[in-house]
């Protein structure tokens, strides 16, 4: 999902939550030539903290996957992501994702590490390691490969499934 789609999803979210749009969304839209256009992400980013605006207690916005999006989706929803910290505190991001450059970022430009936590979880120690490796054995048993063949492809394997 490309970052405008995604804060687009969360403004139609806060939105529905509300009895009418937005005054601002109700405008732009109104002067829209077309109504198959869609807004740019500035103006998404806009939409978005008025949508915000409207709640009095803090918001939590989840997101899974964070890793299977493209880097430069990543990169741009990690500068919208920015954009917000500083003028709406009642926004609380959780972003679930293997490890990457760009949550380290992110969490690296945050002035308090009160406002801004990373943590690890490692999954790798439990029955779902022990499932994947069952599995690639079954897979691999079938082929015609030497014993040390299949073990070097099978460690290599759960190394990078990292439990997961």
């Amino acid at each position: 999902m490309k970052p405008a789609e995604y804060i687009a999803s969360l403004v139609r979210q806060f939105e529905e939550q509300r009895v009418g749009l937005s005054s601002s969304i109700q405008n732009t839209y109104d002067k829209i030539p077309s109504k198959s256009q869609k807004p740019d992400l500035q103006t998404l980013k806009s939409f978005l903290s008025d949508s915000v605006g409207y709640f009095s207690s803090a918001i939590y916005i989840i997101l899974d996957a964070f890793d299977e999006c493209n880097e430069d989706g990543r990169k741009a929803f990690v500068e919208a992501i920015r954009s917000f910290l500083p003028s709406h505190d009642r926004l609380r991001f959780f972003i679930a994702t293997r490890p990457n450059s760009w949550i380290d970022f992110l969490t690296s430009s945050c002035s308090d590490q009160a406002e801004c936590q990373l943590i690890h979880v490692a999954a790798g120690k439990g029955a779902q390691t022990e499932d994947l490796k069952h599995f690639i054995d079954d897979k691999l048993s079938r082929e015609l490969l030497h014993e040390e063949e299949r073990a070097f492809i099978s460690q290599g394997v759960l190394d990078k499934a990292e439990g997961l």
